[in-house]
């Protein structure tokens, strides 16, 4: 539902504000979305974890977001920092 959120969007970076709301509503995680001079920098933060995430859950939750930023650019997205 989130990924629907976002690709409905008018601009990539609206369509990253619907999907942290999105976020933020339905799971136990805290996301910030900082936009800045051109770049979106997103942060988790496990609310309920008594230890840190395992790296294949973190890939895969960036990679769905590049994937996402992607379709609806109809772009290659390339990110610049992880």
């Amino acid at each position: 539902m989130a990924s629907l959120a976002a690709l409905h969007s008018n601009t990539l970076g609206e369509g990253l504000e619907r999907l942290v709301r999105y976020k933020r509503l339905v799971s136990p995680e805290k996301v910030w979305l900082d936009i800045a001079h051109g770049e979106a920098r997103l942060r988790f933060q496990w609310l309920l974890a008594n230890e840190e995430p395992p790296a294949l859950l973190t890939d895969l939750i960036f990679a769905g977001i590049d994937k996402v930023a992607q379709q609806g650019t109809n772009t290659p997205i390339k990110p610049r920092r992880i």
